[in-house]
């Protein structure tokens, strides 16, 4: 069962202080540079790694839940496409998401597969402003532009670009959090994500895996 909030210990707080922001546990979400990963997806100059902070078993919890009991993933986007030379927009300000050879990301898909059967999900993860899930909103490397013709701060009007991964690059596209709770099924559970994006106005989806992670009772 996808747990929509869960409160995370305050070690695990202390341990990913300065990596991350986090309040409470989302459940279906992934987190910071993993302690493994599956192997690669690649396409078009793009390859997405899904890595785990936590390799398992996990253990179940039940309110609270401790580090042996939670899991993050992280979406690794590897861009190796070249850097290409560009002048920005005539009017307007310049962001991450138009310059050339950028993957730009529109949504991330997840599901969750326990002794290859899929059991959880699909979940479809939209971005912010208008994401369906909220808390997670600081979990994306978002592209924030001042719109505003002032040229000195106070900056008065702003807007949320999608985020991308720029030519070079090697970024999480997003992190999400999963918490084994004593209601969710027992095994061998495989997290398949596909990212939806564009390179150079192109539609192209990645889709990676996670390693195996055991959960237990």
């Amino acid at each position: 069962m996808r747990i929509p909030r869960r409160v995370i210990s305050a070690a695990f707080v202390v341990l990913v202080a300065g990596l991350l922001s986090i309040g409470t546990l989302p459940r279906g979400a992934v987190s910071a540079a993993g302690a493994g990963a599956a192997s690669p997806a690649s396409k078009a100059g793009l390859t997405l790694t899904v890595r785990v902070t936590n390799p398992g078993p996990l253990s179940p919890c039940t309110t609270t839940c401790t580090l042996a009991s939670t899991e993050r993933l992280l979406l690794f986007v590897q861009n190796t496409n070249p850097l290409v030379n560009f002048i920005g927009p005539s009017s307007g300000p310049t962001s991450r998401d138009i310059v050339p050879n950028a993957y730009v990301v529109s949504g991330v898909l997840e599901t969750v597969a326990v002794g290859g059967v899929p059991s959880y999900g699909p979940y479809p993860i939209s971005l912010p402003p208008s994401t369906n899930f909220p808390i997670w909103s600081g979990n994306w490397p978002e592209t924030v532009i001042c719109t505003s013709a002032l040229t000195t701060p106070p900056c008065t009007s702003t807007a949320v670009q999608s985020p991308a991964i720029l030519p070079g690059e090697t970024t999480a596209a997003l992190f999400v959090g999963w918490a084994h709770a004593s209601t969710d099924l027992n095994g061998k559970y495989v997290f398949t994500f596909t990212i939806a994006g564009t390179l150079n106005g192109r539609s192209v989806d990645l889709t990676g895996k996670s390693p195996t992670i055991v959960m237990k009772s």
